[in-house]
């Protein structure tokens, strides 16, 4: 420590919470920009089907589309997952029906909305 940093005895030093981020696998980074969520956005998960040898297509398109945080082919049921953000749920709606249901190979979809 410095002269002058020391701080009493049985004390922690504070510390800055560090902002709400959404964490992705190496493979599917997305831009700092885009990771940070902005106050009053409604988040969204979206289940997508994709048709067959079609969600790895269906992922990199989603992952350039405004609106989508991050998107990764997923195991199960499903073959994709994509984290939305809009302003509102009306936004999430408009997201899902114009970019997710729009793109090529995609044939059903869940739409989760994030309570918390």
């Amino acid at each position: 420590m410095t002269v002058g940093s020391e701080r009493p005895r049985g004390q922690r030093p504070q510390r800055t919470p560090a902002p709400s981020t959404v964490f992705a696998a190496p493979d599917s980074m997305v831009p700092a920009s885009r990771c940070y969520r902005r106050p009053h956005m409604v988040r969204a998960y979206v289940l997508i089907t994709a048709t067959q040898g079609k969600a790895l297509e269906v992922v990199e398109r989603l992952r350039d589309s405004p609106g989508v945080l991050a998107a990764d082919a997923i195991t199960g049921e499903y073959d994709c997952i994509a984290h939305v953000e809009a302003d509102d749920i009306a936004g999430v709606g408009r997201l899902v029906v114009d970019r997710v249901q729009a793109a090529s190979g995609v044939l059903k979809t869940i739409t989760c909305l994030a309570v918390q």
